[in-house]
């Protein structure tokens, strides 16, 4: 059995997640930054 395929099936397996988990981080980004805004005393 040749490796490759293992390999690129792990491949497009994270490529997958990766699309899937940047929307999810910049989402939780968004939140955080909007309640440090919000804790922030106001100048």
């Amino acid at each position: 059995m040749s490796e490759a395929p293992v390999f690129e099936s792990r491949l497009s397996k994270l490529e997958q997640d990766n699309r899937r988990l940047k929307p999810t981080v910049g989402a939780l980004l968004l939140a955080l930054r909007e309640a440090v805004a919000h804790c922030l005393p106001t100048r």
